[in-house]
């Protein structure tokens, strides 16, 4: 997990506490939950989404620069 944080309202901190206690989880347990149902529509790619044939050398890098 990653540190972060947030400024929310205090109505909704104090339910993010009586969740955490029903729940028996952790705080951070119960926003990873609700944010990952709230997020689960958003897609998320970790790489480059451009296709290998655009992608230049080393070579074709240095030419470029010198037109």
């Amino acid at each position: 997990m990653t540190k972060v944080s947030f400024y929310l309202p205090a109505a909704l901190v104090k339910k993010l506490v009586v969740a955490s206690v029903i729940r028996g989880q952790d705080q951070s347990d119960v926003v990873a939950s609700v944010l990952t149902r709230e997020l689960s529509s958003v897609t998320y790619y970790d790489r480059s989404t451009r296709p290998p044939a655009e992608s230049l050398t080393v070579t074709e890098i240095g030419m470029e620069s010198s037109v």
